[in-house]
């Protein structure tokens, strides 16, 4: 059975950097549950938000949320937030937002929405291929001198 519960959300607070961040993190009077820290402004009215988040999937490298909420609102998953992390709205490509430096969010309209997270390969892959290609040079250059070694043994 989906956990099913409310959420109340007061305030998006628009923070420079992550040291910004986590030193309103640290102030006794700062209320996750009613304060978001985001790097820009999403334009979200500061008023409450009731809306229900239930969870619909769950595993490591991906996960999905019906969300219903009555006006726009920023939903924080307490989820690490990292690049590579992939979001879709109601099947549209979302940004991932970091809240409070280091969890991630979403904007959403008002409504009723199925929003999956994915954790993408991309930057993977591409890390793989930069190694790859990097193990290439490596191995054309070794030949090379290898082979001009050789052929300056060959001519003494």
């Amino acid at each position: 059975q989906p956990h099913r519960r409310e959420r109340r959300g007061d305030a998006v607070r628009v923070v420079h950097d992550d040291d910004e961040a986590f030193r309103i993190l640290a102030e006794p009077a700062f209320n996750p549950r009613h304060e978001v820290l985001l790097e820009s402004d999403p334009g979200i009215q500061r008023d409450s938000v009731v809306g229900s988040v239930r969870w619909t999937l769950r595993h490591s490298d991906r996960f999905s949320l019906e969300v219903e909420n009555k006006v726009a609102a920023i939903l924080v998953v307490s989820n690490a937030w990292y690049p590579s992390w992939r979001c879709e709205v109601d099947g549209v490509a979302t940004p991932v937002l970091r809240a409070d430096g280091a969890l991630q969010a979403v904007k959403l309209k008002p409504g009723l929405h199925r929003v999956d997270f994915h954790f993408g390969t991309g930057l993977f892959y591409a890390a793989l291929a930069a190694s790859l290609l990097g193990g290439l040079v490596v191995l054309a250059l070794g030949a090379l001198a290898w082979r001009q070694k050789r052929r300056r043994g060959a001519n003494n």
